[in-house]
Formats: structure tokens, C-alpha cells, sequence
């Protein structure tokens, strides 16, 4: 069986990417969800360097440019791992209300043909803790921004409605 050594090139190269994940597997690191397949990655990278310098023809030293393809291919797939099978980030309240208060409005008033309601109508008999003021404020101001809703002020200063957008798309939550 015969050893293959990287280059002086290719050992820094190595090492600086065994060194980056490492430290991106702490907690809040880009790779701390994804743990066990991540700290194998440097592993891999040698190991398919290695194939690349073999399957290649070459003898010597395993090469810079052996290392750099196995990086960018070792890469990718941690990448899509991560992406696949790391938990989802939580949705913000501020999202999970404005989808429910939605639904809420529309299962409320929409399907009875009604598309204007008072907003103090909302804090008073309205969906569930979305009655309070600013967790309202902030869903009606999602919902506006959407297209979901329109705000709209009357007359009088405490005269403030809220229209549903009658042909809005469906409520989708947005990522950020």
C-alpha cells in the first residue's frame, strides 16, 4: 500500500478548510446543526483528493488544484446535507401572526361578503392574543405590506378600517 502526502500548497490549503469548519461547529457556527457530517468534510476532502491526484495519472505529492476540486465538490455536498437535514430556523412570531389573523379574517368576514372592518373591531373581538395592540400593529402592517390588506383611515381620527384585498394571492410565509 502506498502513501500519498499533499504537497506543502496543498497541506495549507487542507488545513485552513479542516480549521473552518471546525470552528463554524460551535454553537451559532454555520455548521453546528449539522455536526456529524461536518466534521468528516476534511476527511473526505483528503480522501477525494487523493482520488483525483491517482485517477489523474499523477505521482508525487497530491497537488494544490486536487485539493481545491475536492474542496469546492466536499463543499457543495455539506452544503445541500445542511440544507436537507438541518431543522428549519423558527418563524417569527411577528410571521406566525400575521398568517393566523389571515385566516382569521378571512374565515370571519371574507366568506360572508364582508371585506371592511373597524380595527378597534379587531382589538375588541379578534383572534386570540393578536388583540393586543402591538402584536396587531405588527400583523395588519405584514398583511398591508403583502397586498393582503389595505389600512385605511375615515374621517375622524379614531374612524381606522381594514379592507381585505379580495383577489390577494394565498398568505405565504417570508423568509429571511
Amino acid at each position: 500500500m502506498k502513501t500519498l502526502e499533499f504537497s506543502p500548497n496543498a497541506k495549507v490549503l487542507w488545513v485552513d478548510f479542516a480549521n473552518h469548519v471546525e470552528h463554524h461547529l460551535n454553537p451559532g457556527g454555520m455548521y453546528c446543526e449539522v455536526r456529524d457530517a461536518a466534521s468528516k468534510t476534511a476527511e473526505n476532502v483528503a480522501r477525494m483528493a487523493a482520488l483525483f491526484h491517482v485517477s489523474e495519472g499523477r505521482s508525487g505529492e497530491i497537488q494544490a488544484d486536487s485539493v481545491n476540486q475536492a474542496l469546492q465538490i466536499c463543499e457543495w455536498y455539506l452544503g445541500e446535507f445542511k440544507r436537507i437535514f438541518a431543522p428549519a430556523p423558527p418563524i417569527p412570531q411577528e410571521q406566525l401572526d400575521a398568517m393566523s389573523l389571515d385566516a382569521w379574517l378571512r374565515s370571519n368576514y371574507a366568506t360572508r361578503g364582508e371585506y371592511r372592518i373597524k380595527r378597534n373591531v379587531l382589538c375588541q373581538i379578534g383572534h386570540g392574543a393578536i388583540r393586543s395592540k402591538a402584536r396587531l400593529d405588527s400583523a395588519l402592517a405584514i398583511l398591508a405590506q403583502l397586498g393582503r390588506i389595505r389600512l385605511l383611515q375615515g374621517a375622524k381620527e379614531r374612524d381606522r378600517w381594514v379592507e381585505l384585498s379580495v383577489n390577494s394571492q394565498p398568505y405565504q410565509l417570508q423568509h429571511h
